[in-house]
């Protein structure tokens, strides 16, 4: 390990402000943009069969760079035992050929800062892609309501970094 990364990771064990995750698997959410853009390099492989079935034109080679450019980021559902919390991931900083699927079947370290909270709902396409759609709240009902959806919000964090568990 080169001493930069080393310096990195005391000091980041040391910092009350980057939490380092252990033990949890990853997986992205069904219907997510996460979960399509893991499995866009298929989408080329499988493109005469599509269009048999589909019978419209797309440029399937350009799906996953449009998803790119849509989106500079993925989210991962991470568990472990009973805890649930939301893993982002710059599209841009995967090194060393690894990919987004690479990350649901390896036991990693994430090194990370609290984001915010999220409905787990919101990594949902139809939800992402209305975002800016504005909710209007008319009576004390739907303020209670809203509370209450703000506590099943999972905490999410951007990953700074993601590495391979030392051998115990």
């Amino acid at each position: 390990m080169n001493s930069l990364l080393s310096d990195f990771i005391k000091k980041a064990t040391e910092d009350t402000k980057i939490y380092v995750i252990e033990n949890y698997t990853c997986h992205a959410s069904k219907d997510s943009l996460s979960y399509i853009k893991m499995y866009t390099p298929l989408v080329e492989l499988m493109k005469d069969k599509i269009h048999k079935i589909e019978n419209f034109n797309v440029d399937y080679s350009k799906i996953d760079q449009t998803l790119s450019t849509l989106k500079g980021y993925s989210e991962l559902t991470a568990t472990k035992e009973t805890d649930k919390i939301i893993l982002r991931f710059n599209n841009n900083a995967f090194r060393n050929n690894y990919n987004l699927l690479d990350l649901t079947k390896m036991d990693l370290t994430f090194y990370c800062v609290r984001a915010g909270k999220m409905h787990e709902r919101e990594l949902n396409i139809e939800k992402e892609l209305n975002l800016l759609e504005e909710k209007e709240v008319s009576t004390i009902s739907d303020l209670e309501k809203q509370d209450d959806n703000n506590s099943n919000q999972l905490t999410f964090y951007d990953v700074i970094l993601a590495g391979l568990k030392e051998s115990e």
